[in-house]
């Protein structure tokens, strides 16, 4: 899984720090790239030299576009901005950018409703500063999305990814806005954190196996790593769902840590929760509606089970839920089953 990574040490190297500047698209329908776009006021004609780097804002306002649904192209590999501004833009423009694209946010982003954010590829937020806004006006934005820096971030509307929200560094205030994606990881470098408010956090992905060579890795629907680095989460009143009938969760932290609810909302299949340190973990509800498999030390103040699903408990921890639930009935059985690794259900 560290994959990754080694793109984000590259891309360091593929820009150079210089004075910060105001950079106003102009000119209509165009390519990233092309620096008679480029000008250095609103609808100006003075333009820059060359594109945006990283100490520089990026405006899209009133004079950017000549007519209705015009395209803004991202041609290059990666293209970098400070803040990336649309608040001001009219006629519905659309920002297109394929899969092997990356945009990299060393500030704030704002966007718009009435725009088109036709990407595919990866966003990567940067931020030095504390509480750093990030509105994205509901528009999905993209494969996945990296958090990355010193700073933090936090929601102004709601966060929509196609697979990928991953924390490396930094702070994340979901702000108790919804978050929807494939999978959320942290993945902590030197500290991180995470404010969840009220937040409902959707998790659609299903576990990932693949054998590469002689090696075999698993991809987890939710996994909370913290490489012995600072780690917390402030889980407010938030409900994170796993919708997937294949999905896990994997803890690898060296503190308690606090959730609030936790759901496996499928009917089918098996939903799994494991703990890799000796550190608890603790739920104000842990729900299943389908099989479930924990292991690792889990407790809080209310398990839910559901009937006729069968669930296994790793032997050798302890589960101090103040209260289980599990409404089962001669005709739906609920069966719990205490195992030494691996699970009944891993032996087939």
């Amino acid at each position: 899984m560290k994959q990754y990574a080694l793109s984000l040490l590259f891309v360091l190297t593929l820009y150079t720090p210089s004075v910060a500047a105001d950079y106003f698209w102009i000119g209509g329908a165009g390519n990233w790239s092309d620096i008679s776009h480029w000008s250095t006021s609103s609808g100006g004609v003075i333009t820059h030299d060359q594109v945006p780097t990283a100490d520089d804002d990026v405006y899209f306002d009133a004079n950017s576009f000549t007519g209705p649904g015009q395209q803004i192209i991202i041609n290059n590999e990666n293209i970098f901005c400070k803040n990336l501004d649309w608040s001001g833009a009219t006629g519905f423009p659309s920002f297109i950018g394929d899969a092997a694209k990356v945009i990299h946010i060393f500030g704030e982003l704002y966007l718009i409703p009435a725009m088109d954010f036709s990407f595919s590829g990866q966003v990567r937020f940067r931020a030095a500063n504390a509480d750093t806004p990030l509105q994205t006006a509901g528009l999905p934005l993209g494969n996945s999305v990296f958090f990355v820096g010193d700073g933090g971030w936090i929601l102004q509307d709601s966060l929509v990814v196609d697979s990928l929200i991953l924390l490396e560094d930094g702070h994340l205030n979901t702000n108790s806005f919804s978050v929807q994606a494939g999978y959320l990881y942290t993945d902590i470098q030197n500290s991180g954190s995470l404010s969840l408010g009220n937040s409902k956090i959707t998790l659609h992905g299903q576990n990932i196996y693949q054998a590469i060579g002689d090696e075999f890795f698993a991809h987890f629907v939710l996994q909370l790593w913290s490489n012995e680095k600072p780690f917390t989460i402030d889980p407010g009143t938030s409900q994170i769902e796993l919708t997937a009938s294949d999905a896990q969760v994997d803890i690898q932290v060296n503190a308690p840590l606090q959730l609030y609810d936790l759901l496996f909302s499928s009917a089918d299949g098996t939903g799994l929760i494991r703990l890799f340190f000796a550190a608890p973990v603790r739920f104000e509800t842990l729900t299943f509606r389908n099989n479930g498999d924990i292991w690792g030390d889990l407790g809080g103040k209310q398990l839910v089970l559901t009937a006729g699903k069968f669930y296994d408990f790793a032997a050798g921890f302890t589960y101090p839920f103040d209260q289980i639930l599990a409404p089962g009935s001669c005709l739906a059985n609920i069966t719990c089953l205490l195992y030494t690794s691996p699970s009944p259900r891993d032996r087939g």
